[in-house]
């Protein structure tokens, strides 16, 4: 004879196996963090966030200035007219000294989106044309084909 308590699990982990549940974040859920530049680094690290709608991350930036501006796949190092996300140049933090200016974002969709680094743009030390972009919610494949299309930016020096 099995024991109530017993059965009771065993309902227990046939309901939780049968029925997947999807997480909505809320106001206590954990922050993503993305570390953008650091020393002498041009880089999102993350490069690439899954997040869902309500998702909220937050953007320590490090080293000398650097910003996240969002763009399209289409033109990675131009900034996308209406954007609600451009931190310009307000994050100079050339000591390194962690979350001085940080800047966080709640994602108000879980569609993809494309972010670049501003500083230096258009010339042959430009951040974007280094390769310095960032996404959400897109497959590896088409965030290298983003990288290589900044890359594409970058004029050439003579």
């Amino acid at each position: 004879m099995h024991s109530f308590a017993a059965i009771t699990l065993v309902a227990l982990a046939a309901l939780t196996a049968a029925s997947p549940t999807k997480v909505v974040p809320g106001p206590d859920a954990p922050i993503q963090t993305v570390v953008v530049g650091g020393g002498t680094a041009l880089r999102y690290n993350p490069p690439v966030l899954h997040v869902a709608q309500g998702s909220r991350v937050h953007f320590d930036f490090l080293g000398k200035n650097h910003t996240l501006t969002e763009s399209t796949f289409d033109k990675p190092c131009t900034k996308l007219q209406g954007t609600d996300i451009d931190t310009d140049f307000n994050n100079f933090n050339p000591n390194d000294i962690p979350n001085l200016h940080p800047f966080d974002f709640t994602f108000a969709s879980d569609k993809p989106r494309f972010f670049y680094c501003k500083q230096a743009n258009g010339t042959p030390q430009s951040h974007c044309g280094k390769g310095m972009v960032f996404a959400v919610n897109v497959k590896k494949e088409v965030f290298d084909e983003f990288v290589k299309r900044a890359e594409a930016t970058l004029p050439k020096a003579y």
